[in-house]
């Protein structure tokens, strides 16, 4: 069904060292002589079909804590397969009641899954998830943090495997003060773990796996600068790892730790080097790991998918060579309060999972290599200057924005100006009822685009397949795919220099102009948001997950080597 994790390490090494560190021939050649690891459909469904052990009285903590099952969620968005959504939330349901209520909410120095909570909260907004998150958090709060910020003591802190979900859940209400307070409990309990000489292997590569995924919960905090340097100390230390000639011990416990501590380093080093949280060198050392553990039956699945995932995600990334894909959040501003009463940026926004937000289009995005970013400001030649790529999706009319900020012909000729740079300008419009079309044409009818003020290609309740879109063969923007769902789209009419790149019937659903060294992408819905990528909605036979990876390849591919500024 899928063509999986090519996770390829002679490939991937040759890449880093090669191209980025400009490494002597010699040592290339090595690498590249180098077998190929695969991970298979057969070892991600040895993830999914994992049992979740439990004993007669459901209990959370202790139930679940040999698994990292919110790991599913990554092979979710990875794939688009959305069985491993569903098994994750078929794992954590047991143990939350209705009203919220978290079975098993205690103290306890094993992991817990409570970034799971988080996860399904927000791809659901049932709020009996985000309540029982809130439960946890509350407890571990109240057991590590109150009156022990004085505290050396590494045993009265929070375990080190329940740092992702305290970060998660601090990012996600974006609570700087709980954010700190776990900084400083993290530095302190490395400090501790190095004066008592227990930084080994095992806590090295655990803290570096940790840290990689805390920075992502909540990057824009002044504490985020504290575990990005943590990080780059724990990488150095990582590296002086020997993974063939360092460890002998027979027992099969410390193997299997072993392989664990190999999947998290990958996994780790991998995301990092991504991410740029660490430079590229620290991949040095994954010629000496054992590339047969990619393929072979372990007991730390959850590790080994996940870290295959983001060895093919390094590899990818060389093609978006992270530049900027830049979302606009003037036009479309819309803001609502979140469960907590904060009131927030919404509709259409990177860091959303729910139906209308485009989490998983920024996760495909990232994945190819670009970095995303959000203006927040009307759009000038300075705040544009560094991005490739500008989207404006779904712009504003009073009912969604008692004050929208309208297109105006100054902005609209800042935009053409760093179209005709190089920029690649993307517009996901909507249907009449649910946006605006005169100020919006402004900017549009500058490439010979015109927006009609329309309803086309309409879906009556859930009978979706009147949203069906037929793709031809080797479509130049979607060669990958046969059939889209768009729904409720407005029509488009062109004229020099724009043109029709795909059309259901008579209605134009794709077009596309160039200008100076720019291109111009125009549809008329914004069809790429989470309710149509997830897979949880719509039938495998509409292909928007794959259809969003095309055209992320495609809008790359449209970007000048070197672009004018």
């Amino acid at each position: 069904m899928f063509t999986f994790f090519r996770s390829i390490l002679a490939t991937l090494l040759l890449f880093i060292i090669c191209s980025i560190l400009n490494a002597q021939p010699i040592i290339c050649s090595i690498l590249n002589a180098q077998p190929i690891p695969t991970i298979s459909t057969q070892s991600l469904n040895r993830f999914l079909a994992l049992p979740a052990t439990g004993g007669t009285t459901p209990d959370f903590v202790q139930d679940l804590s040999g698994v990292e099952w919110h790991r599913l969620a990554k092979i979710w968005n990875y794939t688009g397969d959305p069985q491993y959504f569903r098994r994750l939330q078929k794992i954590i349901d047991p143990y939350v009641t209705s009203s919220g209520t978290l079975a098993g909410c205690h103290p306890s120095d094993k992991f817990v899954n409570g970034e799971a909570l988080l996860i399904v909260y927000q791809v659901t907004q049932q709020e009996k998830y985000f309540t029982a998150a809130t439960q946890l958090f509350r407890m571990m709060q109240a057991t590590y943090f109150a009156a022990k910020e004085k505290k050396v003591d590494y045993s009265e802190q929070l375990p080190i495997t329940q740092i992702p979900f305290y970060a998660a859940y601090a990012g996600f209400m974006r609570d700087t003060a709980s954010f700190t307070a776990l900084a400083n409990q993290v530095e302190n309990a490395y400090r501790v773990l190095k004066q008592s000489g227990k930084v080994d292997v095992i806590n090295t590569v655990n803290l570096l796996s940790i840290l990689v995924d805390v920075l992502e919960y909540y990057p824009t905090t002044p504490a985020a600068n504290r575990f990005r340097t943590l990080m780059n100390q724990l990488a150095n230390q990582a590296n002086t790892i020997r993974w063939k000639t360092q460890f002998s011990h027979p027992a099969p416990e410390y193997q299997a730790n072993l392989q664990k501590a190999q999947f998290a380093y990958v996994y780790a080093i991998s995301k990092a080097i991504r991410k740029q949280y660490i430079p590229a060198k620290y991949a040095s050392r994954f010629s000496e790991l054992d590339t047969s553990m990619f393929t072979s039956e372990t007991t730390a699945v959850d590790w080994q998918a996940t870290a295959c995932i983001e060895f093919d995600l390094l590899q990818k990334s060389k093609a978006g060579n992270n530049r900027l894909f830049l979302l606009d959040d003037y036009f479309n501003a819309e803001r609502k309060a979140d469960v907590s009463g904060v009131v927030k940026p919404y509709h259409y926004k990177w860091d959303e999972w729910h139906n209308g937000g485009f989490f998983m289009l920024g996760d495909i995005i990232e994945s190819a290599g670009l970095q995303t970013g959000t203006l927040s400001v009307a759009p000038t030649a300075e705040n544009l200057k560094d991005a490739s790529i500008y989207m404006i999706v779904d712009p504003d009319h009073v009912p969604d924005n008692p004050t929208p900020n309208y297109i105006t012909e100054a902005y609209a000729q800042t935009i053409v100006n760093w179209v005709k740079t190089g920029g690649v300008l993307v517009l996901f419009h909507n249907d009449k009822v649910n946006t605006e079309f005169t100020h919006f044409n402004i900017l549009s009818e500058s490439f010979g685009i015109t927006l009609n003020e329309d309803i086309q290609n309409r879906v009556p309740g859930v009978e979706f397949a009147y949203g069906k879109v037929d793709i031809p063969a080797a479509h130049p923007v979607l060669p990958n795919v046969q059939k889209i769902y768009q729904k409720d789209v407005c029509s488009i009419t062109v004229q020099d220099p724009a043109k029709v790149l795909l059309q259901k019937d008579s209605v134009a659903i794709f077009a596309v102009a160039k200008l100076g060294k720019g291109t111009v992408f125009v549809t008329g819905d914004p069809w790429l948001y989470n309710e149509y990528v997830s897979g949880l909605r719509l039938s495998p036979d509409f292909q928007n997950f794959q259809a969003a990876k095309d055209l992320v390849q495609w809008l790359i591919q449209q970007i000048p080597e070197k672009r004018s500024k």
